[in-house]
C-alpha cells in the first residue's frame, strides 16, 4: 500500500510539474510588418489582415520599411521583422514576395507570386486573396 501511494503522490508531482512548466516556443512575440503605406496602401492593408487571419492572436506592428522600428522591448529575438517587396505593377499586373530573417539571421526570401487580372484593373478587394497567399506560401516562422 505505501509503495502504490508514493508512485501516486510521484506520478502526480511529475504531472503538476509538466503543467505548470512553460514550454518553450521558437514563435516570435512581436511580427512587424515594413512596408511602404504611401507607395501600396492596399497592398500592405491586405497583407496586415493576412497575417493576422494566419495567427490571429499575433502582436502585429505595421511600420513603414525605411522607418527603424521600437518593439517596446529589450529581448528583439522574439521580433521578426518581414518586408514587403513588390517587383513590378501595372494597372493590371503585380508581383512581390516576402522577406525575413531566420533564426540564425540570414535573409529568406519567400517565393514570388503574382497577381493578373484580365478583364479590369487591379483593384484593393483584389489584394486580400494575393496577400493571404503571400503568407501561406511563404513558410514564415509565425
Amino acid at each position: 500500500m505505501f509503495q502504490r501511494d508514493s508512485f501516486f503522490r510521484g506520478l502526480i508531482a511529475a504531472l503538476f510539474i509538466f503543467l505548470v512548466t512553460p514550454v518553450s516556443s521558437k514563435e516570435p512575440s512581436t511580427v512587424v510588418l515594413q512596408c511602404n503605406s504611401a507607395q501600396h496602401p492596399m497592398i500592405c492593408k491586405a497583407l496586415a489582415e493576412a497575417l493576422k487571419a494566419q495567427r490571429p492572436e499575433l502582436n502585429l506592428i505595421v511600420a513603414e520599411d525605411t522607418t527603424p522600428v521600437d518593439t517596446g522591448g529589450p529581448d528583439q529575438t522574439s521580433t521578426l521583422t518581414i518586408s514587403y517587396h513588390q517587383l513590378k505593377r501595372t494597372n493590371t499586373l503585380l508581383s512581390g514576395q516576402l522577406i525575413w530573417q531566420d533564426q540564425g539571421g540570414r535573409r529568406v526570401d519567400g517565393p514570388v507570386l503574382g497577381l493578373t487580372i484580365m478583364d479590369s484593373t487591379l483593384r484593393g478587394k483584389d489584394l486580400s486573396p494575393f496577400a493571404l497567399a503571400l503568407v501561406q506560401s511563404s513558410d514564415l516562422p509565425i
